[in-house]
């Protein structure tokens, strides 16, 4: 099949294994085998690590485990006695709050059969092993080559150092190694203040592990709106996490049992601290480095990131990618997403061919309270030239989140001043992450934000924000 934009490529004579070969089986490589295979075509899958990838088993899934049982804690012991509960003396398990949060694992992956199961299932085999190209059409994995009509690219990013004098030589935990943590540290330096840093955090300084981040940028949570943000930090400051925005970490070391690390905020005096452990929350890069792109003529960006069209073909229009290895968006929804599409477009004509829609793409920091946004923050917005109305409403003079006792947030819309239509929202508060996604939909709708808010909401709900505004 020639695809749009590509050099036509002759079949004849040729044998191909499989109409799809797919690489990586996280959420973007799942969803195109499945979608593929829906169509009829005769797929394989490779994954050299876990099936299904680093979210339900290393990031996303066991993480949200881990704060829920920090809540649970934190509440017993610092929240519900105003609500006239009270426990003498509050307890926890280290060890059993990491025994549930891989029992949430094993739930959501069936103890890590469940995917293989369904591929096997659906006759979509599954080989174990690391791949790399050979030619265009051909992917060399366990010294066997495989030739496919067309490739999928779904490996994701893995952890990059950052410029730390001595890291290599330190030890230090990612979000991956911190999942098979034995022992709870006293003390926690995180590099990094971006979501997984901050969600890290939060689940640490709930049960009293004293937190500190580093981040290099004004602010943590660098791609919210700054008010937001602001209000994140000190959320988690009352929490007890240390934070040092415009931060360099410099050198590392380690000292006895300890690590000492040597930071400088902004001009201020190098200062040095001692922790148990540091997590590196700073800094991702597309997991290529193993696939010999340049036997396939794929080009990456300065980044090293694949670049694709709307289409989410590579430079060999036969060759797509999707998920965190694209120079796209980075999220576990929108791989899933991608996916589906490359799973579509495999199967089509040019005509027919679906592109990618990123014109609403909610996304959720789960922190205590959960941070949650969609499209443009004000300054996006006036930077891209919008002429802009913005509307917001301080969460805790809610009913519901009075009856709750939860009365931090903030929930800020950016409107189109001419039309009053959405640009998009930011909020921080108790079910933000649930909250978010009616203005998304009202942005997927174009709907003008009156018409949004000229429907009855149920009382008492933390919905009923987008009224009060």
């Amino acid at each position: 099949m020639n695809k749009k934009g590509g050099k036509k490529f002759s079949e004849k004579n040729v044998v191909f294994d499989c109409d799809v070969l797919v690489i990586g089986s996280g959420a973007a490589g799942i969803s195109a085998a499945f979608s593929a295979r829906g169509s009829g075509k005769k797929v394989i899958i490779i994954e050299q690590d876990k099936v299904g990838g680093e979210c339900p088993n290393y990031a996303c899934v066991p993480t949200k485990a881990l704060i829920t049982s920090a809540k649970a804690y934190y509440f017993l012991k610092n929240e519900y006695p105003i609500l006239g509960v009270k426990c003498e003396k509050p307890m926890y398990s280290f060890a059993k709050i990491m025994k549930y949060k891989q029992s949430v694992v094993s739930a959501v992956t069936g103890d890590g059969k469940r995917l293989g199961n369904l591929l096997g299932q659906n006759r979509i085999k599954l080989i174990k092993g690391s791949a790399r190209f050979i030619d265009k059409h051909t992917v060399k994995v366990n010294k066997k080559k495989i030739k496919a009509r067309f490739i999928v690219i779904a490996t994701g990013v893995e952890n990059t150092l950052p410029p730390i004098d001595g890291i290599e030589k330190t030890p230090y935990y990612t979000y991956k190694e911190i999942m098979d943590l034995k022992k709870q540290p006293k003390s926690v330096a995180i590099i990094g203040g971006g979501p997984v840093g901050c969600e890290l955090a939060t689940f640490f300084s709930l049960i009293g592990t004293k937190v500190t981040i580093f981040e290099v940028m004004p602010h943590i949570l660098g791609s919210e709106d700054e008010e937001i943000s602001l209000l994140a930090s000190k959320q988690m400051q009352n929490h007890g996490t240390n934070i040092f925005t415009n931060t360099k970490v410099l050198s590392s070391k380690k000292v006895g049992k300890k690590v000492e690390l040597v930071y400088q905020q902004g001009k201020k005096k190098r200062e040095s601290m001692q922790v148990d452990l540091i997590v590196i929350a700073a800094g991702r890069k597309p997991r290529v480095e193993n696939l010999h792109l340049d036997s396939a003529g794929i080009k990456i960006d300065a980044r090293g990131r694949l670049i694709v069209n709307d289409y989410l073909q590579t430079s060999q229009k036969h060759i797509f990618a999707a998920g965190d290895v694209t120079s796209k968006m980075q999220f576990t929804h929108t791989a899933h997403r991608d996916g589906g599409v490359v799973g579509w477009n495999v199967c089509v004509n040019n005509k027919a061919m679906k592109k990618i829609d990123n014109r609403v793409v909610p996304r959720v920091t789960f922190t205590m309270p959960e941070v949650a946004s969609v499209g443009m923050t004000q300054k996006d917005a006036k930077e891209a030239g919008y002429k802009i109305t913005v509307k917001s409403f301080p969460v805790g003079a809610l009913g519901r989140a009075v009856t709750e006792n939860k009365r931090e947030g903030l929930i800020k819309v950016v409107l189109k001043k001419e039309t009053n239509q959405i640009l998009g929202a930011q909020i921080i508060g108790q079910n933000a992450g649930e909250v978010i996604h009616e203005l998304a939909l009202g942005m997927y709708l174009n709907a003008k934000f009156d018409d949004i808010q000229s429907m009855l909401h149920a009382f008492p709900t933390y919905s009923e924000a987008i009224v009060a505004i």
